[in-house]
């Protein structure tokens, strides 16, 4: 009987545990299914009505940065253009450094190099 307290204790220990949902930094919120994050290259991401496993996405109105916060669209054009962020030294000139992307998001990398004329 006592076997019996114990597992029946355990059990419902455990669909207590898995019920929780787990805590979302800010600006984000938990969804049981996944959806996918609008981003500033896609704000409008397909959602397709398959449940994916649960995670943190952005609240309504945000979209993940390329640095995995959430932030609103205005901050996006710093993200895609991160030379208005840059002041370059006289002589030289903000270009976006190319970078070898292995996992996404892959944020794009200001690079301030020397002014030339090319002929």
């Amino acid at each position: 009987m006592l076997r019996a307290i114990l597992l029946l204790f355990c059990l419902l220990s455990l669909s207590v545990a898995a019920s929780v949902e787990p805590a979302c930094p800010e600006g984000e919120v938990w969804d049981p299914c996944g959806r996918p994050d609008p981003i500033c290259d896609n704000p409008f991401p397909v959602h397709l009505k398959i449940c994916n496993p649960g995670r943190c996405v952005c609240n309504p109105g945000l979209l993940r940065s390329a640095h995995g916060n959430c932030i609103e669209s205005r901050g996006c054009q710093e993200e895609n253009n991160p030379c208005l962020l840059v002041e370059c030294a006289a002589g030289r000139a903000c270009v976006i450094e190319p970078v070898i992307c292995k996992k996404a998001p892959c944020p794009k990398k200001p690079l301030c190099i020397e002014r030339k004329c090319f002929a």
